[in-house]
């Protein structure tokens, strides 16, 4: 740690007290021992007042050196030397004066707040390596999306932001500000001090971004709301997501589901209508009617917007009437995307299983197979099952006996059982190489070509959004750049920002998986194991989840009593 000593400062008072010393002891030979007396007590004294003085000195530096906990030696320096210039002026002071006084009170003030305020800033640190991943290629720092929990808000200043990220490397820019002066021969207090950073690296001609800190200001503002580095509030959005659910999609919303549904069988001329039940479209629009009356009393903020998967590099006035609205289709669709009931059946289900009509729908499927392939013939995956000769009910070759050899091309509608031996043959391909994720995705794309899914082999994934990412990354860099670089540029994880908009989950994409390529969009899809691409299928093909497991379960359904001819029954409302 050791002590505080500005150079020359007490040297002098030394000599003056060993001259004093000879001088009294000249006089008390020379007859004059009152004088010589009184000498060598002023002396003594003077003496006495100075090591007080130095020791009270040495007291406040070893107070400050321990006080500071700097994220690096090199700013931690600097803050010495603001401080060493603090203690230079105290020295020149008369001890236990009312300017040594007051001195010695800024200096603590001084101290404390700096103390509170760079442990805001460590904090400040901390989101930095949360919110941001550092290249030490680069040397440069690459946010995370800014639509997720915790990602960076668009309105965070960039200039205090840099100063952060300055003090993180080592703080090359960074500087303190502030302190107490002599004006004039007099004391002129000020402990507002803070931290100054300015931008280092800069062309040549070209003026230097700068930002201060004011420490004071920092610590009033924290309490109240103010970060740095601002990030989005995953919490505070759900809350919100769940207000809006209780007022939109609550009971009203089910109460007011309804759908016809009808099964007719033909008897001779006989005719029965099984049911009706509540219809999604009607409610839908209902409760979107009473969403869009509420547009104007709408609060929301930068985080709320990002969370709804605005632009995370927009920023956001909630008093602007197009942001307002802006903001309220984004939020209408993250509410529909989360509770509106998407597959109808799922409703009252209960009440569906129990009816003939469900129990037809699973017998219908077991015996003539589930419908949807009429253009999946064509794809390789079932042209290269028939072209080895294998048997769709068995995933093996034909047996001798059989002379019905009807192959998987020619079968529009398909069993479970056939299904599954198709997938079984899918994970094989896919287990042997990436070629057989290709297959797969084109088999999803072929059962269901009105599908608003697109699905993609990571190699398909990878060249595409590769191409049409490829101009804007030479656009916002200077450079051609390789396939990771413009995956990461794409999703937003690079320094470089895409004009065309993010495709989340680009950097993600890797050969040998599958995608759903849907919107904006990479998902990979699990698709480790048969049973996986099995149920991927079955959700595609368009099934609700009670008849996947009728059809997965392989659970037999009770026999339909059919009416007896001629009858033609009411339709009832559930």
């Amino acid at each position: 740690m050791g002590t505080y000593q500005k150079p020359g400062s007490f040297a002098a008072d030394y000599s003056a007290i060993g001259k004093g010393i000879a001088d009294s002891a000249k006089n008390f030979a020379a007859g004059k021992s009152q004088q010589a007396k009184a000498a060598l007590a002023a002396a003594k004294a003077g003496q006495k007042q100075n090591l007080k003085k130095n020791k009270a000195i040495n007291s406040i530096y070893a107070d400050i050196s321990s006080s500071a906990k700097f994220n690096n030696t090199q700013v931690q320096a600097k803050y010495k030397s603001l401080l060493d210039r603090q203690l230079d002026i105290l020295s020149t002071l008369p001890f236990d004066s009312d300017d040594w006084n007051t001195q010695t009170r800024a200096i603590t003030d001084m101290v404390k707040g700096s103390k509170i305020a760079i442990e805001l800033v460590n904090q400040e640190k901390n989101d930095l390596d949360e919110v941001y991943t550092f290249d030490n290629t680069t040397q440069t720092f690459n946010p995370i999306t800014g639509n997720i929990a915790g990602g960076p808000l668009a309105t965070n200043d960039q200039d205090k932001v840099d100063l952060v990220k300055d003090y993180s490397k080592g703080g090359a820019g960074i500087d303190f500000f502030g302190g107490s002066e002599i004006v004039n021969g007099k004391l002129v207090v000020n402990t507002n001090v803070g931290m100054k950073w300015t931008e280092q690296g800069v062309a040549q001609g070209m003026i230097p971004r700068t930002t201060d800190l004011n420490f004071n200001n920092y610590i009033i503002a924290k309490p109240k709301g103010y970060d740095i580095i601002g990030r989005t509030d995953g919490e505070a959005f759900d809350v919100t997501m769940n207000l809006n659910k209780d007022l939109y999609f609550g009971q009203d919303y089910k109460d007011n589901f309804e759908e016809t549904v009808t099964t007719t069988i033909q008897i001779n001329k006989g005719e029965y209508t099984e049911e009706v039940i509540k219809s999604y479209e009607e409610s839908q629009k209902a409760q979107k009617d009473k969403f869009d009356a509420a547009r104007p009393k709408l609060n929301f903020n930068q985080s709320d917007w990002q969370m709804v998967q605005g632009n995370p590099n927009r920023i956001i006035d909630p008093t602007n009437p197009q942001d307002r609205e802006d903001y309220a289709d984004l939020l209408w669709q993250s509410l529909e995307d989360r509770y509106a009931i998407k597959d109808r059946s799922k409703f009252d289900i209960k009440k569906l299983e129990k009816s003939d009509a469900f129990a037809i729908k699973i017998n219908d499927i077991r015996g003539r197979g589930i419908g949807g392939f009429e253009t999946a013939w064509q794809t390789q995956a079932f042209k290269d099952f028939d072209a080895r000769g294998l048997d769709p009910s068995t995933g093996s070759a034909w047996g001798p006996g059989v002379t019905n050899k009807v192959g998987i091309t020619s079968r529009k509608n398909l069993t479970p059982k056939v299904l599954k031996n198709i997938t079984k043959d899918l994970d094989k391909k896919i287990k042997n190489g990436p070629s057989g994720v290709t297959e797969l995705a084109e088999v999803l794309t072929a059962i269901n070509p009105s599908s608003r899914h697109s699905f993609k082999s990571g190699a398909q994934a990878r060249q595409e959004v590769v191409e049409a990412y490829k101009d804007d990354y030479a656009s916002q860099t200077g450079s051609a750049g390789n396939p990771m670089q413009i995956l990461k540029f794409a999703a937003g994880k690079a320094s470089a920002q895409p004009t065309m908009g993010l495709y989340y989950g680009a950097d993600q994409i890797v050969p040998g998986k599958l995608f759903d390529m849907t919107g904006n969009s990479a998902r990979s899809l699990k698709i480790d194991n048969d049973a996986q691409i099995y149920d991927i299928l079955l959700d595609e093909i368009g099934l609700n989840q009670k008849v996947k497991e009728y059809i997965i379960g392989n659970i037999p359904v009770k026999a339909r009593n059919l009416p007896t001819e001629g009858t033609r029954p009411k339709s009832k409302t559930k």
